[in-house]
């Protein structure tokens, strides 16, 4: 009876392990000649999940591994974006450092 209780438990423990590890994919978010853009935003398209950059530029995201696997972790992708500047997207694939350039203008 003990053996079983532990097992159980174990599997519990374990499985709570796997899957509540998050990814952490940061980088920084700058304009054409390298200045910092505090306040951008970086958001995982089709999601809610996103952060402002800190005054230096820098962004740190956390997400769960789920989240960058539909369609088989293709697809997915960090979108930045900033008033007056035009929106950036890239593929995030396996990546865990994502640098963004944005060119001042806007889109039609």
């Amino acid at each position: 009876m003990k053996i079983k209780f532990f097992s159980t438990l174990l599997c519990v423990v374990m499985s709570g392990l796997i899957y509540g590890q998050e990814i952490q994919i940061s980088g920084t978010i700058t304009d054409e000649n390298g200045e910092p853009l505090p306040g951008a935003s970086a958001v995982i398209e089709g999601t809610s999940i996103g952060v402002e950059s800190d005054f230096d530029g820098n962004h740190v995201l956390s997400v769960d591994p789920a989240v960058l696997a539909v369609n088989g972790g293709t697809g997915k992708y960090l979108v930045a974006n900033f008033v007056g500047f035009t929106e950036n997207w890239i593929e995030i694939g396996n990546q865990t450092t994502i640098n963004f350039v944005l060119v001042e203008g806007f889109e039609a």
